[in-house]
């Protein structure tokens, strides 16, 4: 409902939850119609937020874990901006452009690594959106629709050319990774430390601070 009432986005638990409703139903409640916010990317917004880049990929675990549920879906959201939640989901919804313009910057090493870290560069890219400055005007341009805008798209490549790619081309070659890059050893990318480091890089870089919904 705080989707809905807030940001004219429908909120589904179920893939079918549409079903009880005709267009013209959802179109009188205001409710984006191309496209539903889903339970399972909602979870790993949220994730991403918190910077748990191995939960992102550990789902099933978070659902019948209740401390990990409850971890995940925390109470305080319910008075978060809903546009900012709503950004942060629509990131994963467009996530191989910024990806792509990253591998395009890399060096073939680093494009192998940045091509397997999807979760870590949407997580990045979350502290990068809610750390600009320019977050208010984000927000009332793409906060209240799923569509995805090709402004956004755009907006998304520059953050990740501008800000994530000095981040992990430096985090990436850090001698603690090397041997691990060497060998195509990628795991380490779906941690929650590697997020930190490059947090902390961030904010180092960019003034970034930790922010939440």
């Amino acid at each position: 409902d705080k989707l809905r009432e807030e940001a004219g986005v429908f909120y589904s638990r179920q893939e079918n939850a549409f079903r009880n409703y005709s267009f013209e139903d959802l179109e009188e409640m205001g409710v984006e119609t191309a496209r539903d916010v889903r339970i399972r990317p909602l979870a790993q917004t949220f994730l991403a937020v918190q910077g748990e880049i191995t939960r992102m990929s550990k789902l099933p675990d978070v659902f019948e874990n209740q401390k990990w549920y409850e971890d995940t879906f925390r109470e305080t959201y319910l008075h978060s901006d809903a546009r900012k939640i709503v950004v942060a989901y629509k990131v994963h919804l467009v996530l191989r452009d910024p990806v792509q313009r990253l591998v395009e910057r890399a060096s073939q090493k680093l494009a192998q690594a940045i091509s397997r870290a999807r979760n870590l560069v949407w997580a990045l890219l979350i502290q990068a959106i809610l750390n600009d400055p320019k977050l208010p005007q984000m927000l009332e341009d793409y906060g209240s629709s799923l569509r995805k805008e090709g402004a956004f798209r755009e907006y998304l490549r520059a953050l990740a050319s501008s800000r994530l790619f000095p981040i992990l081309k430096e985090v990436l070659g850090r001698n603690e990774y090397k041997d691990r890059m060497e060998k195509e050893r990628y795991d380490f990318l779906r941690s929650k430390e590697v997020f930190n480091q490059c947090k902390e890089l961030g904010a180092e870089k960019f003034g970034w601070l930790k922010k939440s919904l």
